[in-house]
């Protein structure tokens, strides 16, 4: 949410974002344990806390099981946290907490191994911007070798974000490549972060498509079982499978346009008709009701307060909402 305050800022002041999502192949798995060890130390973590983690994440067994059963010889982990278990992305997240000191140009968003940096300013500058992510890519990639980590980047995804005017004149003026570790990053139309796609001018198209995808995609799994599922079953399976894909990243959508809005209530009317098993001819506010359920508006502007009363509740507003 971040991300998309700053992006919007810079839009309102007639700015343009370059975004660059960097992606770490095997990030958890490459993480050297002695350097983490360290790294904690330097944090203040006591010996007998380093010496415990020191036997928890070192010469661990590990074998799996063939596909007639058998058991393959142990192997020995020497390295990694391991994913699956409630302290591995804490580790992880302390042994990454420095990457942030090679950004010297730009801002950052930094969760667990998702990496995003972006840099804003005026499109006449378009050119300057470029170097500046281009030497903070160096330094990234300097850090990422002196941690034995590896960027990964086909996988990389870059970005700019502005005004539709700008967005044609970068497609019809060539400018400097994005290099990273040494190759150069192809630029897209849209960025996915943290299961959020943002477009090029934030119209959030992009997003609602593949929202309404999933949604569908979701209630043709159901379909297939709906004549030997009770109503309370049904409306209990699209509680759990459908309305996350609507619901989810719903701060961010304030301003959704009208016709992706109409989409959106298309999903979650589909949805109840499935619930109910009315027909595409009969009125749906009845079902709304008969489920105790919000129209997606209603349901979006409920979801929107509710993540500002947790706001308030953490500390209260930023201080720009409440200059």
């Amino acid at each position: 949410m971040r991300i998309v305050d700053c992006l919007r800022e810079s839009l309102e002041r007639g700015e343009v974002t370059l975004m660059v999502a960097i992606d770490f192949s095997r990030a958890f798995d490459m993480v050297d344990v002695d350097l983490l060890l360290r790294k904690l130390c330097a944090l203040d973590f006591l010996d007998a806390a380093c010496a415990w983690l020191r036997s928890y994440l070192s010469g661990q067994p590990q074998r799996v099981v063939g596909p007639r059963g058998e058991l393959t010889r142990p192997l020995f982990r020497m390295s990694g946290v391991p994913q699956g278990s409630l302290c591995g992305p804490f580790l992880f997240s302390l042994f990454i907490n420095d990457l942030p000191s090679a950004c010297r140009h730009s801002k950052y968003h930094l969760y667990t191994d998702d990496f995003t940096i972006f840099l804003s300013g005026p499109a006449s500058e378009a050119e300057e911007i470029i170097s500046r992510v281009n030497e903070n890519h160096a330094r990234i990639s300097a850090w990422a070798v002196d941690n034995g980590l590896s960027i990964n980047v086909r996988k990389t995804q870059a970005a700019w974000i502005g005004s539709r005017g700008f967005i044609a004149r970068m497609r019809s003026v060539p400018t400097s490549p994005l290099i990273l570790d040494g190759e150069p990053i192809n630029l897209r139309n849209n960025i996915k972060l943290l299961g959020v796609v943002l477009d090029e001018t934030l119209s959030w198209r992009a997003q609602a498509t593949t929202v309404a995808n999933r949604c569908f995609v979701a209630l043709a799994r159901l379909r297939r079982h709906r004549d030997c599922l009770p109503r309370e079953t049904r409306l209990m399976l699209v509680r759990s499978l459908v309305f996350p894909h609507l619901d989810y990243g719903a701060g961010l959508l304030a301003d959704l346009l009208r016709e992706l809005t109409t989409r959106m209530e298309r999903c979650m009317n589909a949805t109840l008709r499935f619930v109910t098993g009315i027909s595409t001819f009969d009125h749906i506010t009845p079902s709304y009701v008969a489920c105790g359920l919000l129209k997606y508006r209603r349901r979006h502007d409920y979801l929107a307060l509710c993540l500002l009363a947790s706001t308030l509740r953490r500390g209260g507003l930023p201080a720009r909402l409440t200059a």
